[in-house]
């Protein structure tokens, strides 16, 4: 194998990285430059809950809007016993990746190293391989680290091909997406209008279109009302132990949405208007206080700060209702 390295362009410190639904996209396309900017801003404004779990995420529906041709998209499965035939998926990995292309996949972490379950245990768990260097026999790849934190890390090619061998998965499926260069990345108003009136009304996920059963359940809402139902996730904080994760997602989502916000004001889609964008950033912050009050609760068990979060996230959630209508009356 001959001597090379490439690197497919990433942004290691996406807006959003709570979970890797939006940190993968994000990490993609705002990597070298803001074409993309526009049409993100037009999308991704839900967020969902899981009343039986209490997780509070990204929602994922289609993030690749594979049919708007954003990207091309190529999903090969490869049977486990063939993971180390004659360097045969090695090869096509790299000549992917050579391309342009990046590869998602589901990958045991036991084999990956600054994760949480390297040699310890088997963990599975979906990871972005951005490039490669022959030269030292590694893979870079986006994931999360031992401490929960969105990271890159280098894996060894036969690390790699293991973590595919001996993961869960019946197949080893490899997802390959490559932006596409001619996609015209323009604002979409009405997406917009769209995407926070159902968020302002809480339109479950199955009117929303998601196609598999486990988001159609009616554990499962959305929106205004998935931000409310935290309250009650914190309130478990004492019992269950602090997830990062939802106070994390709920300060990315707030300030992805103070600089859709900012731009829309910034590119007179909306009136500039200093109160509704200093409301946007005061929202933002709140959810930033509720991502430390969590993990100085975490800490401490100072059961006072449970109350400090709720407090904010109610009014996170007031504030969201009077601005983000606000805003959707000046958009019509």
């Amino acid at each position: 194998m001959k001597k090379e390295k490439h690197v497919n362009p990433v942004n290691v410190k996406p807006v959003m990285r709570a979970y890797p639904e939006g940190s993968f996209i994000l990490s993609i396309f705002t990597a070298e430059d803001d074409r993309f900017w526009p049409w993100l801003f037009s999308d991704y404004v839900y967020a969902i809950y899981n009343t039986t779990d209490h997780r509070y995420a990204f929602y994922a529906y289609n993030i690749f809007r594979v049919e708007e041709g954003l990207v091309t998209r190529h999903i090969i499965e490869v049977a486990k016993d063939l993971t180390y035939c004659e360097d045969a998926t090695l090869n096509m990995i790299l000549s992917m990746l050579r391309h342009g292309h990046y590869l998602t996949c589901w990958m045991n972490e036991r084999y990956i190293p600054n994760r949480g379950s390297y040699q310890q245990q088997d963990f599975d768990h979906n990871n972005l391989i951005y490039g490669f260097n022959t030269t030292d026999q590694t893979f870079y790849i986006l994931g999360y680290s031992g401490t929960g934190q969105y990271v890159s890390t280098t894996i060894r090619f036969q690390e790699f091909l293991d973590s595919m061998h001996y993961n869960s998965q019946p197949m080893v499926t490899l997802d390959f997406i490559k932006p596409n260069e001619e996609f015209e990345a323009a604002f979409d108003k009405n997406r917009l209008k769209t995407q926070i009136q159902n968020y302002l009304i809480s339109a479950p996920p199955a009117a929303l279109g998601y196609p598999e059963i486990i988001f159609t359940s009616s554990d499962w809402i959305q929106g205004i009302a998935a931000t409310q139902a935290l309250i009650g996730t914190v309130e478990l904080y004492a019992k269950n132990g602090v997830d990062m994760r939802a106070s994390c997602f709920l300060r990315d989502r707030t300030y992805f949405m103070y600089l859709r916000i900012q731009y829309l004001m910034d590119h007179h889609i909306l009136e500039p208007n200093p109160e509704i964008l200093e409301a946007f950033k005061r929202i933002y912050q709140y959810a930033e206080r509720v991502h430390m009050l969590s993990m100085k609760f975490q800490l401490t068990g100072k059961m006072a700060l449970l109350d400090l979060m709720k407090k904010y996230i109610t009014d996170i959630v007031a504030d969201e209702k009077k601005y983000l209508t606000i805003v959707l009356d000046e958009l019509a």
